[in-house]
């Protein structure tokens, strides 16, 4: 915290503009040294000036700078707006750590930031996953969680967690102290009653958020020839997979991300489903295929409309009965208008993978896992696992405090319980000093965040 640090903040590409980030006691003092003509250190302020190497010029560049407390590390800091070069930013660097400064760790002022108050560990994650989005959807996340309202209702739950715990203590300590209000079981019941749902929608809406962020596992499975790979292409709108009408092309998986606007799909192609393989080899792909069916999030079973009905098609029918699946008759173009209510009524689509016509299955896919409601909602998104694991104790806490309640047992040893709460909600704040989360946190950082 009596360093000051430096890094890029950036990529190190050859780009219009590069910045460079400052932050520590040393910011201003090290900062003048490099440059024409000094600047001060009693407002923020946007500046022109030329930075200087034993009188040389090295780049004309515009300086921001803010001092502390009121900057995003919460010390005094200074942004360079340099020239893109990657030569012209390492040696700015260079000169900046040669006069007192040194290179700052992956995520090491937002941790700053964060210890100065600045940014709750809410916030801190909320950061990294916005610069990390890969969809809409998780990019609205991430810009939801650095709005402080998003998490008011858990500053809710912990002031009155707080209040509960507070007046039992006093109902123990002073018994004939009658200006407390007396904890009874009725208001431990109301209180977890209120508290409960607002834990199971976290986790409920987090875990489907961060499936849908990480990529939702999609298997496609069909017998030979029906058009898996072909599909696979389109979708990924690339030659990925070989496509031929030899039986057994596809032997091992093959896979792809597709990014739909709100969520992404990991792709993966399966060797076809037979009986009669004799390939010893393409039996092996045959065991991979039946294997990746039990992690499958979503299975797009492929059957062929000019070969359906076969011994193979009803097994695969039977093994995803039970998934949760679409079925896809490839080759719609052979298919008649007035036989398409005959086949298969739920679940289903028509498409031609050769011809690019997957615009039905598109549409299939984006109205299961479409859910606008996790981004419209106030509940909050964690993505964190370990902040997540947090969030799932105190659900479970507060369902056994329920069921003891209960049973009767008393308020007293109810709150030791309703302590372990206490202690798990400061730790998922931050409020709370925990080595394993904060490295956790920051170690996946960017350089310069």
């Amino acid at each position: 915290m009596n360093e000051t640090i430096v890094a890029p903040a950036t990529n190190l590409n050859k780009q219009a503009i590069a910045i460079i980030r400052i932050s520590g006691p040393e910011t201003y003092n090290i900062i003048n040294k490099i440059l024409d003509k000094p600047i001060k250190n009693n407002s923020k302020n946007v500046n022109y000036r030329w930075i200087i190497s034993e009188k040389e010029k090295i780049d004309e560049v515009i300086i921001i700078n803010y001092v502390k407390p009121k900057s995003f590390t919460g010390e005094d800091l200074i942004e360079i707006n340099c020239h893109g070069g990657p030569i012209n930013v390492t040696r700015i660097i260079k000169l900046i750590i040669k006069n007192g400064a040194r290179m700052a760790e992956k995520g090491e002022f937002s941790r700053i930031a964060f210890i100065n108050g600045k940014i709750n560990l809410i916030q801190a994650n909320s950061i990294n996953d916005l610069v990390n989005a890969n969809s809409l959807g998780s990019n609205k996340i991430a810009v939801k969680n650095l709005d402080k309202n998003t998490f008011n209702v858990l500053k809710t739950f912990k002031k009155d967690l707080l209040d509960i715990i507070a007046k039992i203590e006093i109902n123990i300590d002073y018994p004939e102290y009658d200006l407390i209000d007396y904890i009874h079981s009725t208001s431990i019941k109301d209180f977890v009653n209120k508290n409960l749902q607002i834990f199971q929608n976290i986790i409920k809406y987090s875990n489907l958020a961060n499936k849908l962020n990480e990529g939702i596992k999609t298997i496609i499975i069909g017998k030979p020839n029906v058009g898996k790979s072909s599909l696979l292409n389109s979708l990924l709108n690339e030659d990925k997979a070989i496509v031929s009408n030899i039986p057994g092309t596809t032997r091992d998986l093959v896979e792809g991300l597709l990014h739909f606007e709100n969520f992404t799909l990991k792709l993966i192609d399966t060797a076809g489903i037979r009986n009669d393989s004799i390939d010893k080899i393409e039996k092996i792909g045959i065991k991979k295929s039946l294997d990746k069916i039990v992690e499958a999030d979503l299975i797009l079973a492929v059957f062929s409309l000019d070969d359906f009905s076969t011994k193979e098609d009803k097994k695969i029918l039977d093994i995803v009965k039970d998934k949760n699946h679409i079925i896809v008759y490839n080759k719609k173009d052979i298919l008649k208008e007035e036989n398409k209510n005959f086949i298969n009524k739920n679940n289903k689509c028509f498409i031609s993978a050769k011809n690019n016509n997957i615009d039905e299955l598109k549409e299939q896919i984006m109205s299961k896992f479409e859910t606008k409601k996790i981004y419209e909602k106030d509940s909050l998104i964690v993505s964190n696992i370990l902040q997540l694991s947090l969030i799932e104790k105190i659900e479970n806490n507060l369902k056994k405090i329920y069921n003891e309640n209960e049973n009767k047992v008393p308020v007293d040893i109810l709150s030791v319980m309703l302590k372990e709460i206490w202690d798990d909600i400061n730790i998922f704040f931050g409020e709370t000093l925990n080595e394993t989360l904060i490295d956790a946190m920051f170690k996946n950082y960017c350089l310069g965040k």
